[in-house]
């Protein structure tokens, strides 16, 4: 608002109130509004803190819900006990490698092709989940269809099975799996 040079108790006087009275109401708008703009923040602090409560309360609950895990030897590396004896077959492709890095849950297995180990259970189900899109020809032109990206053979294996392979492999001073 422009002033253009008159005093402040003139610009005042239409509405009939002094410069000072000007004042001390323009201070009690003022506090006023940081009251509230303060009560919002305190409202909106509140509702934080209540939600946070809640949401530790219902995570202690379930977490009481849930059955209690069978603790896994280090050996087993976390995985079912569940063995197989598996082969990856040789890649067709000249720039196919000669092994396959087969990575679950932060570990890495490089399995060679061709040649059978005995591994978890989970390494068959990852390679079983590496699936990609080959084109055939077909009496109506080309289509695709899902292949696995490593073909294998797989059949169950013992505990005891693993264990000769994993002693075999240290003779060897190969590790069975190493972690990423």
């Amino acid at each position: 608002m422009e002033t253009t040079g008159k005093p402040q108790q003139e610009l005042n006087a239409g509405f009939g109130i002094s410069a000072d009275d000007e004042a001390s109401l323009r201070a009690e708008a003022q506090a006023q509004v940081a009251a509230q703009t303060n009560r919002a923040a305190l409202l909106e602090k509140y509702k934080a803190e209540a939600l946070a409560k809640l949401e530790a309360e219902l995570r202690g609950e379930a977490a009481a819900s849930l059955p209690v895990a069978e603790v896994q030897s280090l050996d087993s590396l976390g995985f079912p006990k569940k063995y197989v004896k598996l082969t990856i077959f040789k890649g067709q492709a000249k720039q196919d490698l000669s092994y396959v890095p087969v990575g679950v849950n932060g570990y890495v297995w490089r399995i060679q092709r061709g040649e059978p180990v005995i591994v978890h259970s989970v390494v068959a189900e990852a390679l079983n989940e590496a699936v990609t899109e080959v084109v055939l020809q077909a009496e109506g032109g080309l289509i695709t269809q899902p292949a696995h990206r490593y073909p294998y053979q797989a059949e169950p294996a013992t505990q005891e099975q693993y264990d000769a392979y994993k002693a075999k492999m240290a003779e060897q001073g190969k590790r069975v799996v190493a972690t990423a």
